[in-house]
This record gives structure tokens, C-alpha cells and sequence, in this order.
């Protein structure tokens, strides 16, 4: 069944049903069994399906107007978060998103050590960051510090998190 006609009417089928980038994922993971049975010699003729084509968005950023309504939003949280404050927990994982761009999975896995206090600067090795390569040095902004250096603990992981990335945005 792995033929280009076949599988364009399937990935018609899905046009139809799913996002375009979804449709694509599907596309390279059929591809990819179909390139290896054709190596296995079980297909005789391999795969000439393009992508679909995706629409380009242009992301748009937080206002700092926001970013100050979101944290003053954060303060009335209540409880805690691993045995941190839930409202320290929250502006500070939001003040040091903002102050890093970096994504919510490697800010997860900040380790206290990896943080100066003195100076403010932030050093991610690559193995946590997208790509797993290229390390990266922040400058964390004093409001920034000022949250964290509230933290009842500065050993292990500066924002603990148990459950999957993911989970956070449920219980954000």
C-alpha cells in the first residue's frame, strides 16, 4: 500500500480533518517507513510526496503593560508549588522566561547552581536547551533575583516540577 498515489489520497484525508503542520508529522513518519522498506527491498519504489504547505504566523510577544498585570494576577495566587509559595513560584518562573526567552522545559531544569546571585547571570549548559548543543548565559534582571532570593530553598532545581513540562500550563 505504499504508493504515492495512496498515500496523498490519505494525506487528504487528513487535510481535511487536522492542522497542516499534524498533517506533515504524519507524512514524515510514513515516509520514513515506507524509505526504510524500500531499503529492506519489501517496496520496490520509494516515496515523492512533498510536504503540504503551512501557514507562516508571526508570534505575537507579551506587552511589558501585560507582563506587570500578569504578575500582579500571580501575587493572589495561593498555596504552594513543591514547597515554594505559589506566588513566588509563579512571577518568578514568568520573570525569568521573560528575562531568558528561553522555553518553559529547560527553565524547568535550572539547578540553583547554575545560578550567580551576585551577578545576576544564569548559565543553561546545552544538554537542557533546544538542540541539546549550545550552552547559553543569561542576565537575570534584579526584580528577577529579588523573587528568588525569597525561595525557602537554593539547592536542586530553582522552579521543582514533578509532573510532565506540559502539566504546568493546567496548573499555571
Amino acid at each position: 500500500d505504499l504508493t504515492n498515489e495512496k498515500v496523498l489520497d490519505l494525506l487528504d484525508y487528513w487535510k481535511k480533518r487536522i492542522a497542516p503542520r499534524t498533517v506533515n508529522n504524519i507524512r514524515s513518519y510514513l515516509l520514513c517507513l515506507w524509505r526504510f522498506a524500500n531499503r529492506q527491498g519489501l517496496v520496490a519504489l520509494g516515496p515523492d510526496i512533498d510536504p503540504i504547505p503551512e501557514p507562516e504566523t508571526c508570534p505575537r510577544a507579551f506587552r511589558l503593560e501585560e507582563i506587570q498585570t500578569l504578575i500582579v494576577a500571580l501575587r493572589l495566587a495561593t498555596g504552594e508549588v513543591y514547597g515554594v509559595p505559589a506566588p513566588l513560584y509563579w512571577e518568578g518562573l514568568v520573570r525569568a522566561i521573560f528575562d531568558s526567552g528561553e522555553r518553559i522545559s529547560a527553565v524547568l531544569q535550572w539547578d540553583w547552581s547554575m545560578l550567580d546571585p551576585k551577578t545576576g547571570w544564569l548559565s543553561a549548559p546545552g544538554r537542557i536547551r533546544k538542540g541539546k548543543r549550545k550552552s547559553k548565559s543569561y542576565r537575570l534582571r534584579e526584580a528577577t533575583l529579588q523573587v528568588l532570593a525569597k525561595f525557602p530553598r537554593k539547592k536542586g532545581k530553582i522552579f521543582p516540577w514533578e509532573l510532565k513540562p506540559e502539566r504546568i500550563y493546567h496548573h499555571f
